[in-house]
């Protein structure tokens, strides 16, 4: 292994920022989890220079603390403003693995960004910086518990800097970002002051640092519990009373004011200084808190979460193989705490004892508050919401998987921060691969059967062949479509696609999409590529028994300019009999 583990350390971060910088060029804009509400948060601070109303963009993340949005702001303000659109993929579908997208992405949106998608990456880049910070803050704490083990220490940052779940995180526009940097922070300038003669500078630094992160997130409250848990621990040790007052006084007094004007500002508008009654209004509130049986259900969701569920509405999800090994590999190097524990030489069974009670003093406040939200939110598998405690978490896996290897520790931590890293890697070549589409040979193409001569829409695009199945129906049946599309040249416009189902009296049914079936937009199509789409359309339930007509059309996306086929609007696929059940 490397000499210096502070070397190894400075090589670790920048593989983070590296494995973070690649994860956010490869998700798509907005398919992380509220990415898209997050994101409008910040450009309504841009554009109109206000908090964002209730009824507006950001609906979902109105009632969040400023600070985050605020710096995404500052980084992206400069940039020019220019019309872009944010689509809702019609063909999107829980569970469908095969269009993990749950927005359209046009060529808007390519490299090099320009307007929009640039201050979006920018603000990205910022959420990677905070990531940063907060694996820089682990290894501080790490080495504050772990004075003569640096490279147990680094093993502890490995654990943060290489899971996927966090990594994610740390690639996408996301408020939990800040609060999980500044949370590490104030925990690492919690355990220095321990044991520390008092300092005025050291005081005001924390209560600057707790009130950033009222400013962050509210779930900062148990940030603000085990300060209190800390602080007046301190005060019983050291009996020195007066000097425990005065540093409450100064910590959560500054705090206070650094948080005063965003809670003036919500008891003047909402009623109440933390905002809740418009939380109340605008969040995903349960009328009645989580049952035991509803619990059940949402812990294996909230595992998943943890390790990482890299996809918006959970269609890109990682094998289930692979969530119940590494849920194998913590349980077991808990246990291996345990054990080691009992069996340690004192001086580090000291330390170690005192890492299990900052973990405790931390984890439990921390627990309740995730629990108090969670058993009255509709979205409570959120895991994000416990990674302010990941840096302490990352200390007590690491000791217990490595020290119960006695003389081969230092081969059990090689295998842990290469198998972490290995994963994190992984994850971001099977990211590309699920958002990747490929276009496919023609030529290779088994024959469809449905055209005679291929359809030219506006000269830019080809139907090639197409099957339309079933074309005797039942009413709420579904009709199935299968078209070759191919590009005559490439297009400069995402066209939008129409199938629409009519009799004599006028349309009965109608689907639109693109024509990829929801994976590229038509702008990103090039010259002689082609694709094969899979599309459907539902009688209606009421629909009479009768003759009807399947067509298709094409338009650019907000525009109802169709495209010319055959000297028409649309092209005719094929006649449908509704029949009588």
């Amino acid at each position: 292994m490397m000499k210096s583990p502070k070397i190894a350390f400075q090589i670790l971060l920048v593989g983070f920022v590296v494995l973070a910088l690649g994860y956010s060029f490869v998700i798509p804009l907005g398919e992380a989890p509220d990415e898209v509400s997050h994101w409008a948060y910040i450009w309504v601070l841009v554009t109109r220079s206000q908090l964002p109303q209730p009824e507006g963009e950001a609906v979902g993340e109105a009632h969040q603390p400023p600070l985050y949005y605020m710096l995404g702001a500052l980084v992206s303000v400069w940039v020019p403003r220019a019309e872009f659109q944010i689509i809702a993929n019609p063909d999107f579908a829980p569970g469908n693995s095969a269009i993990p997208n749950l927005l359209l992405h046009s060529r808007a949106e390519s490299f090099p960004y320009r307007g929009v998608p640039l201050a979006w990456h920018l603000t990205r880049v910022l959420s990677t910086a905070l990531g940063a910070v907060t694996i820089w803050a682990t290894w501080r704490i790490a080495l504050e518990i772990l004075p003569t083990e640096p490279w147990l220490a680094l093993g502890a940052v490995s654990f943060v800097a290489f899971l996927p779940g966090f990594v994610t995180l740390s690639a996408v526009v996301n408020n939990d970002n800040l609060v999980i940097a500044l949370s590490h922070l104030g925990v690492w300038q919690l355990i220095r002051m321990m044991h520390a003669p008092r300092r005025v500078r050291d005081e005001i630094l924390l209560g600057g640092i707790l009130g950033l992160a009222l400013l962050a997130k509210l779930n900062a409250s148990a940030l603000w519990i085990f300060a209190a848990i800390v602080l007046g621990w301190r005060a019983y040790q050291t009996r020195t009373w007066r000097n425990g007052a005065l540093t409450f006084g100064w910590c959560f007094g500054i705090a206070l004011a650094l948080g005063s004007p965003w809670m003036f500002y919500n008891l003047r508008t909402y009623g109440d200084p933390l905002g809740w009654s418009l939380y109340q209004v605008v969040g995903t509130l349960r009328p009645t808190p989580m049952t035991f049986n509803e619990w059940l259900v949402v812990i294996p969701q909230l595992v998943t979460s943890f390790w990482g569920r890299p996809g918006g509405m959970l269609n890109i999800h990682l094998p289930n193989e692979l969530y119940i090994a590494l849920t194998v590999l913590a349980t077991v190097s808990l246990v291996g705490w345990v054990q080691f524990l009992r069996n340690a030489e004192l001086d580090f069974a000291r330390r170690a004892r005192r890492s299990l009670a900052l973990f405790a003093a931390f984890w439990v406040p921390m627990l309740i508050v995730y629990v108090q939200w969670a058993s009255n939110d509709y979205a409570p598998d959120q895991a994000r919401r416990l990674f302010p405690g990941l840096g302490l978490l990352a200390i007590i896996l690491v000791v217990g998987f490595t020290r119960p290897a006695g003389d081969r520790k230092h081969i059990a931590l090689a295998v842990w921060i290469s198998g972490f890293f290995t994963l994190t890697v992984g994850v971001l070549v099977y990211l590309h691969l699920s958002y990747a589409v490929v276009p496919q040979n023609l030529a290779r193409l088994e024959p469809l059967g449905g055209i005679g001569t291929p359809a030219d829409f506006g000269g830019t695009i080809r139907i090639a062949d197409f099957r339309v199945a079933p074309r005797r129906v039942i009413a709420g049946e579904r009709i199935n479509v299968q078209v070759y599309w191919q590009a005559i040249q490439s297009p400069q416009e995402n066209y939008w696609m129409s199938l629409q189902l009519g009799g004599t009296e006028g349309a009965i049914a109608n689907q639109d999409g693109v024509p990829s079936a929801g994976r590229l937009t038509t702008d990103w199509w090039l010259q002689d590529q082609v694709f094969v789409s899979h599309h459907s359309i539902t009688v209606p339930a009421d629909a009479r028994a009768g003759k009807y007509t399947l067509r298709l059309g094409l338009h650019p996306y907000g525009k109802w300019e169709w495209l010319s086929v055959r000297g028409g609007d649309m092209l005719t696929l094929a006649g449908i009999e509704v029949i009588e059940q």
